[in-house]
C-alpha cells in the first residue's frame, strides 16, 4: 500500500478549551495518573483523486470490454495482505455495472500494475452504491411530474429496501429504486425504479411489494441523502505519556472489507507492543420481523451517513471531533457535517465513531480503546421514518475477531460460573455456542506459548447494556473457526436466505493451538413498547486482558 508521508499528531483530542495545541484531555481536564493521552495517525493509502486517475487510465487496458457502452463503477477496495505476508504494493478489487451490456464486472489487479488489471464478467448483479442512487434521484428529479413534488420540498428521497427492483417488462435491466417519502400529513409515499439500462422510470403500484406498508411512521424523518463513500486509511497509535499503549491501522466503513462492507475496520491491533488481533470488524448484518411483515433483509455496512462531528480533518474520511462526536441516536436528527470516522476522549479511552445507512435503518459502529487494555466492541440502533421500522423486529450484526496473540497460533477455553469460581471448558475443534447469564459464561483466548490471556465478555456483564437472545434465524451467539482467507464474510458459503450461513464453515477442524477467528453475534429486539427494551440501542462486546 502506497504511504502518504504525513504524520499529524492527534494532540488536538481536547478537553473543554477546544485549543487544538492541548494534549488529548479527559473530559473532566484531568490526565491519566498525571499523564497525557495522545495520538498519532499517519494517513495511508491513495487519496481518492489517485484512483479516480488510475481508474481513469483503464480505459483503454482492462475496461476496454466496456469502451462505447454506458457503464458506472461502483465501488474501489483495496485488498488486504494474506496473514503473515509483507504488505507490496496497492492490490484492490473493484466492481461496476455496464448498462448498456447488462452484465456487471469486477477489475482486480494492483494499483502499481495497471497493465496486469484484470477484468472479469460477473454472475448476477452487484449492489447499488451510493452514487449511484444519488444518480437515480437526480433521474427522478429531472422527470417532469415527480421532479416539482422533490423540489416543493414536501417529499424526500430514500433508499429503499430492497435497492434493486424488478423490472417484468426488461427483467434483465438494472432497476434502483427511489421511495418518495411525504414530510407533510396527508400526502402519500411514491415508489418508483430508475432504469438505468433503459432510461425510464418504473412506476409501482401501493400494492406492489416494493411500496412501504400502511402504518404509522415512527423516528426522525430521513436527512436530505449525502450519504458519502470514498478512501480513508490510517495507521493510529495512542501514547500514555511517552509508552505506546495501542497501535493499530483502521479504515473508514466506506473503504471496509467484505462482500456487505464492515463497519469501522482494525487491522494488526497491539497492545503495549504486542499482537492482539489481525482484524476485527463487523461484516454481517441482517434484520428479521416477527410474523415477516417486512424483510427479512442482508444489510450493508459501508454506506456512510452524516453525523455532527465538528473539529479538523486527518486523513480523508478522518476526523478529530471537538469536543465529541453526535449521532441519531444522541440527538435524533438523521444528518450533520461529516462522513467517516469520528475520534475523540472520553475519560480514559480514545472512541472511533461512525454513522451507517442501509435503508431507513441507521447503525451506529463504535470502538473503544480503554488505557487499561479493554477494548469496547460497541454497536447502536436507530432508523429514520417509515412504516416498517414501527413493527418489531430484531436485528444481528456479527463482529468477526481474527486474534493474532503471539504468533497467532491460539487456544480458546469457554468460562461458566460465578466470580472467582469459574469452570473452563476447552474448545478443541470448530464449533458454535450460545450465550449463558445465568452461568456468566463468557470466553477467553489465550497464547499456549506466553501464557498471555483475553477475554471476551457479553455486554450483559457490565450492566450498561445486553447483547440480546438468539433465534432460529439468528443461528448462535458465537463461532470459532480455523482461519481462512474466503470466510471475512459468508458470501463463499452459498445458499438462499439473508440470515448468517456461518454453520457452513463448521466442518470439525482443529482450533487448538491454530490460527482460530471468533465470530460473536449480537441480537438487537427493537420493539419500544416491550418492557424490556434495550434503552441504550447498543449492543457488544467487551475484550480484557487478563494475562499480558
Amino acid at each position: 500500500m502506497i504511504r502518504i508521508p504525513l504524520v499529524l499528531l492527534f494532540g488536538a483530542l481536547l478537553g473543554a478549551s477546544g485549543d487544538p495545541t492541548d494534549p488529548l484531555a479527559a473530559s473532566n481536564g484531568e490526565d491519566v495518573n498525571g499523564e497525557e493521552i495522545r495520538i498519532e495517525i499517519t494517513p495511508l493509502g491513495p487519496e481518492q483523486e489517485e484512483i479516480d486517475s488510475f481508474v481513469d487510465s483503464l480505459r483503454s487496458g482492462a475496461l476496454s470490454p466496456v469502451n462505447g457502452s454506458n457503464w458506472r463503477l461502483l465501488r474501489f477496495r483495496f485488498l488486504n495482505p494474506e496473514k503473515g505476508a509483507i504488505e507490496t504494493g496497492s492490490p484492490f478489487r473493484a466492481e461496476g455495472f455496464d448498462y448498456t451490456g447488462n452484465f456487471g464486472f469486477a477489475l482486480k489487479g494492483d494499483m502499481e500494475d495497471p497493465a496486469g488489471v484484470i477484468f472479469q464478467i460477473l454472475e448476477g448483479q452487484p449492489r447499488p452504491s451510493v452514487s449511484e442512487f444519488l444518480a437515480a434521484v437526480d433521474t427522478v428529479a429531472a422527470d417532469p411530474d415527480l421532479g416539482p413534488m422533490l423540489r416543493s420540498g414536501d417529499y424526500q428521497p430514500t433508499r429503499p429496501m430492497p435497492e434493486l427492483f424488478y423490472d417484468s417488462s426488461r427483467p434483465e435491466d438494472r432497476v434502483i429504486g427511489v421511495q418518495l417519502l411525504p414530510l407533510k400529513d396527508g400526502l402519500d409515499t411514491k415508489t418508483v425504479g430508475v432504469n438505468f439500462s433503459s432510461n425510464l422510470l418504473v412506476h409501482y403500484a401501493p400494492a406492489s411489494p416494493y411500496s412501504p406498508l400502511g402504518g404509522t411512521n415512527c423516528n426522525p424523518p430521513p436527512s436530505q441523502g449525502g450519504s458519502g463513500g470514498g478512501s480513508g486509511e490510517a495507521s493510529v497509535t495512542i501514547f500514555l505519556g511517552n509508552t505506546e499503549i495501542w497501535s493499530f491501522h483502521m479504515t473508514r466503513p466506506a473503504a471496509s472489507s467484505g462482500q456487505w462492507g464492515s463497519g469501522i475496520e482494525l487491522e494488526n491491533v497491539k497492545y503495549r507492543g504486542k499482537n492482539l488481533l489481525s482484524q476485527a470488524h463487523a461484516p454481517i448484518q441482517c434484520v428479521l420481523y416477527e410474523n415477516n411483515s417486512c424483510g427479512p433483509y442482508r444489510d450493508w455496512n459501508d454506506e456512510e451517513n452524516a453525523f455532527v462531528a465538528s473539529g479538523r480533518d486527518l486523513a480523508p474520511g478522518i476526523r478529530h471531533a471537538i469536543p465529541s462526536a453526535s449521532t441519531i441516536l444522541e440527538n435524533q436528527n438523521d444528518g450533520g457535517n461529516f462522513h467517516g470516522i469520528a475520534a475523540y476522549r472520553e475519560g480514559n479511552e480514545v472512541v472511533l465513531q461512525s454513522e451507517l445507512a442501509a435503508g431507513w435503518y441507521r447503525y451506529i459502529p463504535i470502538w473503544k480503546f480503554n488505557v487499561d487494555g479493554t477494548l469496547k466492541a460497541w454497536w447502536g440502533y436507530d432508523a429514520v421514518q417509515n412504516s416498517c421500522t414501527c413493527r418489531p423486529h430484531t436485528h444481528h450484526v456479527y463482529y468477526r475477531f481474527d486474534f493474532n496473540l503471539g504468533d497467532g497460533k491460539n487456544s480458546f477455553y469457554e468460562y461458566n460460573g460465578s466470580m472467582g469460581n469459574w469452570t473452563p471448558t476447552h474448545i478443541a475443534v470448530e464449533d458454535s455456542r450460545d450465550r449463558n447469564d445465568a452461568t456468566m459464561r463468557h470466553w477467553r483466548v489465550t497464547d499456549p506459548d506466553s501464557g498471555d490471556v483475553y477475554a471476551i465478555a457479553p455486554g450483559d456483564f457490565f450492566g450498561h447494556h445486553v447483547d440480546g437472545e438468539v433465534d432460529s434465524y439468528g443461528v448462535a451467539d458465537a463461532w470459532f473457526l480455523q482461519r481462512k482467507s474466503n470466510e471475512i464474510d459468508d458470501s463463499s458459503a452459498g445458499g438462499w436466505g439473508t440470515g448468517p450461513k456461518l454453520n457452513s464453515f463448521v466442518n470439525g477442524e482443529s482450533v487448538d493451538n491454530e490460527d482460530v477467528v471468533m465470530w460473536y453475534g449480537c441480537h438487537f429486539y427493537h420493539n419500544e413498547d416491550d418492557p424490556d427494551f434495550n434503552t441504550t440501542k447498543i449492543v457488544g462486546p467487551r475484550l480484557i486482558p487478563l494475562v499480558w
